[in-house]
């Protein structure tokens, strides 16, 4: 093959590589810190909503603030492409077990009969549901930068023209592949 042939090869070959890594479909690099800004930031962003409608006794603006926070911890993830996250999980158990007992709370409230409420259950239900929610909270902030890692890890992967020389047959031309797994 003359030298010629071999450049104008490598030459297609690159430009050939070249649009294909510029196609839009490509996915983009995750930043890890910017993962865990979102899922910080957006907790804070649900807290402050929350407080600033208790504050003025806004029922709509505290529920949009208790509501947004089962999600706004997760948003470092969700950014990093998962949409269902362990902290999400948490989150709705413990919103389960809060909403449980409030139940067993108000049990008694709406009725006329003597009532047997179950004091400890009905702490032992608050507490559970408080601790599941805070938890899911920290873990969701805590992943979001592995999670943006791990999106880069597994979209890490490079296709690019070769040229080299090997004892046997001269200069040869290929496609390389590489990535991380």
């Amino acid at each position: 093959m003359s030298k010629a042939i071999a450049v104008a090869l490598l030459a297609t070959l690159t430009l050939t590589a070249r649009l294909a890594a510029a196609e839009p479909d490509v996915p983009e690099h995750k930043d890890p810190g910017t993962a865990v800004m979102l899922s910080a930031g957006g907790t804070l962003l649900s807290v402050g909503v929350l407080l600033v409608g208790v504050d003025t006794r806004n029922s709509t603006l505290a529920v949009a603030g208790a509501l947004s926070s089962l999600i706004t911890p997760a948003a470092g993830e969700i950014y990093a492409g998962k949409l269902f996250t362990p902290g999400i999980g948490l989150r709705l158990a413990g919103a389960g077990l809060a909403v449980v007992g409030v139940g067993e709370a108000l049990n008694c409230a709406f009725t006329t009969a003597p009532c047997d409420r179950n004091e400890r259950l009905v702490s032992g239900l608050l507490i559970g549901g408080a601790v599941s929610y805070a938890s899911g909270v920290v873990l969701d902030i805590a992943l979001a930068g592995s999670a943006a890692e791990d999106f880069n890890r597994k979209h890490d992967l490079h296709i690019a023209p070769i040229a080299s020389r090997t004892a046997a047959s001269g200069q040869t031309l290929g496609v390389g592949l590489s990535g991380a797994f």
